[in-house]
């Protein structure tokens, strides 16, 4: 059966490959080597007689291989898938107390009578009773055993993988119920390995390193250990440190919102068709940039433009005597450098005439013309 113990989109590769029960065993990352012990589950039949079963091979592909063997000092051959015709001596022969409890009856002197005492069958543990029941546990976690947490030819479950492990009821009549606890973080699991969460960030040697130089200490996958990082405080970004200090934190102006106004410099800067720069670490130094002169601004756009052509612009004021306005082509504004207007106004040059612009802010646009030159007698030449 796969298993993905940790759904999180950041959880990858933790599927284990589980063993449906009675089998035990798991594998992470590939199908599971399965264990059967058959005696965790027909075992009844055995203890219900106060004898001992034994499974002859523990594969989940062998089936039907369990048998009853007598406990000492008793004699019988084994008895597969049954219980065995076990021979006792002294009290033990006429006792019913014992097996009735899934105990085993002793007789330390057949000769004496009335010294029997009923014990706890392996692999139970406990104080022998003196012609009465033992007072006998089940131990999951330190015993061997189908249900146990280390099966017979096995490895333990929780210490291979350097778990601590739980019985919270040894009782024998409770089992399957030990539990997998994680030594260092969070988790826990019943009848398996636990998958461990640990924020190596709660670490004081680890989150020390980030703190002393004002950073943050962030682990991103508290599956995994290692791989905690020194990232940058907002609104500084840059590059993670792995398990050092960031190597450089930038505080980019033109991304962050602006204290003042609750906007970036990107955004009031291209409000006036310009770019925000913002040339160090530093606060309160980006700048608006125009495209085409490089006229820069100190935390406002720049006032000193000028552009090429832009849609349904209009003259700022009626051109003087012997000169005729460009009217304006239906082309789009453009961020085209400056030599896209020297290609507009080539005319001029071209017929000797000379180009002129005389508004060169943002809002005037289109109103450059060709002026004849000196000797035209002021008259407009056709570029």
């Amino acid at each position: 059966v796969c298993e993905d113990p940790g759904r999180e989109e950041a959880s990858v590769g933790d599927w284990v490959c589980v063993c449906p029960a009675p089998q035990f065993g798991e594998m992470r990352g590939a199908a599971a080597s399965c264990t059967l012990d058959e005696c965790g589950v027909a075992g009844g039949v055995c203890e219900s007689a106060g004898q001992l079963c034994y499974d002859t091979n523990t594969s989940a592909a062998s089936l039907d291989d369990w048998q009853c063997e007598c406990p000492s000092p008793s004699r019988g051959d084994p008895q597969p898938r049954g219980a065995a015709a076990c021979q006792q001596d002294g009290d033990c022969a006429v006792d019913t107390l014992c097996g009735s409890l899934g105990q085993i009856c002793y007789d330390p002197d057949p000769a004496t009578a009335d010294d029997w005492e009923c014990r706890c069958p392996p692999p139970q543990t406990g104080r022998s009773g003196a012609q009465a029941a033992g007072s006998c546990t089940l131990d999951e976690c330190a015993a061997v055993c189908g249900s146990c947490a280390e099966a017979p030819g096995g490895k333990h479950a929780c210490r291979a993988v350097g778990q601590s492990c739980v019985d919270p009821d040894t009782s024998p009549s409770s089992t399957r119920d030990w539990i997998c606890q994680c030594s260092a973080g969070a988790g826990s699991r019943v009848g398996g390995a636990a998958v461990c969460t640990r924020d190596e960030c709660a670490e004081p040697a680890n989150a020390g390193v980030c703190v002393v130089v004002e950073q943050a200490c962030v682990d991103p996958d508290a599956k995994k250990t290692g791989d905690w990082v020194c990232r940058c405080p907002e609104p500084f970004t840059g590059a993670d440190g792995l398990k050092s200090p960031a190597p450089s934190c930038v505080f980019d102006e033109c991304s962050v919102d602006y204290a003042s106004a609750q906007r970036n410099g990107d955004e009031i800067c291209a409000d006036a068709l310009q770019a925000c720069r913002d040339p160090s670490s530093g606060f309160d130094d980006w700048v608006c940039v125009c495209p085409h002169t490089g006229a820069a601004e100190l935390m406002a756009p720049a006032r000193r433009a000028w552009m090429t052509t832009r849609r349904g612009g209009a003259s700022a004021s009626p051109p003087p005597p012997g000169v005729r306005v460009r009217r304006p082509r239906s082309a789009p504004w453009t961020n085209a450098p400056r030599t896209a207007g020297r290609a507009k106004t080539a005319p001029a040059l071209r017929a000797g005439q000379t180009r002129r612009d005389p508004h060169t802010d943002m809002e005037s646009t289109s109103d450059w013309w060709c002026d004849c030159t000196v000797g035209a007698g002021g008259k407009e030449a056709a570029p």
